[in-house]
């Protein structure tokens, strides 16, 4: 099974973890900054709450610089993972390929009669057919799958790339929504715990919007089952025309 999914997984996750961080710590820091009371903090919050905002909404972008460039290295992996396999596939065509030239060099020094000749001539053309055939159906398999890896990454990013601009946008209302209070002479104390609350608040939608992504996560398996299916009928095939070729040249070849 490839592993693409699971280390966007891994990364929704990450990405998850930092912003619940980044959407906590200045709730914290009303009440510790300083060293006065917790009351006073209250208190004092209509004075602080552009700088709050700021502290928040500098902290998400942060954590989502980290998240970007985690996403990059991903997708450098994928790629990175991807082109190993096609080197290995390629390398054992390579050989495969020069095995059957000794193959057929060999069949051909056994072939004694005009009759003989014809047969080994008529399988190799049989096999060199198969043999195509059977790579140009596990190609297409390949590329389909890596197809549908690639929307799938994309699908999953785009989610949550909308939950983060949800979540950008209610800290900026919730920040605007705390000057207005303020304002209009909204109690201070008032004031912040609305603040802290849509802020809560936007913190569990985006936890819940990226658990609906992951709930999503299992998209790959019906695609590495396609994958499977279509290169297991592709050697299907191939061996039915080996073993029919193979048949026809043993009448002609001893």
């Amino acid at each position: 099974m490839m592993k693409p999914l699971s280390k966007t997984t891994t990364q929704t996750r990450i990405l998850l973890v930092a912003l619940f961080i980044g959407v906590s710590m200045p709730t914290l820091s009303f009440a510790q900054e300083g060293t006065a009371p917790v009351r006073d903090a209250r208190a004092n919050f209509c004075t602080k709450v552009d700088d709050a905002t700021a502290k928040v909404t500098a902290q998400l972008g942060e954590r989502e610089t980290k998240y970007e460039t985690r996403r990059t290295e991903g997708r450098g992996k994928v790629a990175e993972r991807f082109g190993e396999r096609d080197l290995t596939r390629t390398e054992k065509r390579s050989n495969w390929d020069g095995k059957r030239e000794e193959w057929k060099t060999k069949l051909e020094e056994r072939a004694s009669t005009t009759e003989a000749k014809a047969a080994v001539e008529t399988f190799m053309t049989t096999m060199d057919k198969a043999v195509a055939t059977r790579r140009a159906a596990a190609d297409q398999a390949i590329k389909e799958f890596r197809a549908g890896v690639d929307a799938a990454i994309v699908a999953r990013e785009s989610a949550v790339a909308g939950h983060l601009s949800t979540l950008k946008q209610e800290i900026a209302l919730a920040g605007e929504k705390a000057k207005s209070d303020c304002a209009s002479g909204v109690d201070p104390k008032t004031a912040r715990t609305t603040y802290v609350a849509a802020l809560k608040s936007a913190k569990d939608k985006f936890r819940a919007g990226v658990k609906s992504v992951e709930a999503r996560k299992d998209t790959l398996v019906p695609l590495a089952n396609q994958r499977k299916l279509a290169i297991e009928s592709a050697v299907k095939t191939f061996k039915e025309t080996v073993t029919k070729a193979t048949y026809d040249l043993k009448k002609n070849v001893k």
